[in-house]
């Protein structure tokens, strides 16, 4: 039993001695700080969208304005992408006329908002 047991520790030793000790650049995650920013543009975005749609239809669909999911920021901070949906109200209607809402509110989006993408 204490050879086996010797045997199983040797291996277990060397599979973790395979791992990587640091994680590369690539393989982290966000930053501290690009989640701070992204929050920050995430609240400010969907804020302006709520408050824009009351004065102006553009960034809404029958009423209701679209709905800003996520937003992530670039590692130097200079960049940001939002992804967006069409309003909850309207994710019973068909897939047909969702799509066709979905990509008539991108030309939207892509003319007066920047880039916006599709979630």
């Amino acid at each position: 039993a204490g050879m086996a047991h010797l045997e199983q520790t040797t291996q277990e030793v060397a599979a973790k001695a395979r791992d990587p000790l640091l994680v590369s650049q690539e393989n982290r995650g966000p930053s501290v700080k690009q989640l701070r920013e992204a929050n920050r543009v995430f609240r400010a975005l969907s804020d302006s969208i709520s408050e824009f749609s009351v004065k102006d239809a553009t960034f809404s669909i029958k009423g209701d304005p679209i709905a800003i999911l996520e937003v992530e920021v670039s590692h130097d901070l200079r960049h940001a992408r939002a992804y967006w949906t069409l309003p909850f109200t309207l994710l019973d209607l068909p897939e047909r006329v969702r799509l066709e809402l979905k990509n008539r509110m991108q030309t939207i989006l892509d003319k007066h908002g920047g880039r916006l993408q599709w979630m």
